[in-house]
């Protein structure tokens, strides 16, 4: 009786543990999760997201983000206050989600527009990070 109580439990561990690997984004782009605000204010004037096929910022949504609508060819357009080294980290916020955009760029003091292209259907998040710290997250749904 011991025995069979032992096989269904590690029969139901078998189970539920590949359900316990859900979307961790943690994962994916680093270990912050909170972005350093004060840095990020300190560094930059302006960051948006925008859509280059229509000119567009998209349609703010409070649960996902900026939503945009295909066809798609996304930039960010910045005003730095200094001069940075920036890294970008983009993965796709689902389960098994994967990094879809993972660079660094030199940034000079100014306006900068950084071309990130297409990343397909679903919601996505930007990391941004400068010197190594999370400085924003920016949420992006394309449907």
């Amino acid at each position: 009786m011991k025995s069979l109580r032992i096989t269904i439990l590690f029969a139901l561990l078998g189970m539920v543990l590949p359900a316990c690997d859900t979307f961790q984004p943690s994962q994916l782009c680093g270990e912050e999760t909170e972005a350093n605000h004060q840095v990020f204010l300190n560094t930059f004037s302006e960051m948006q997201l925008v859509n280059q096929v229509n000119k567009s910022g998209g349609q703010n949504v409070e649960q996902t983000g900026r939503v945009f609508t295909t066809p798609v060819s996304l930039a960010i357009n910045l005003v730095s206050l200094e001069e940075v080294e920036l890294r970008l980290c983009i993965f796709e916020a689902r389960r098994n989600g994967k990094v879809v955009f993972d660079e660094e760029f030199s940034i000079n003091l100014g306006k900068t527009k950084i071309n990130l292209g297409d990343f397909g259907e679903g919601p996505h998040v930007i990391r941004v990070y400068v010197g190594g710290n999370l400085v924003e997250n920016i949420s992006f749904l394309i449907q």
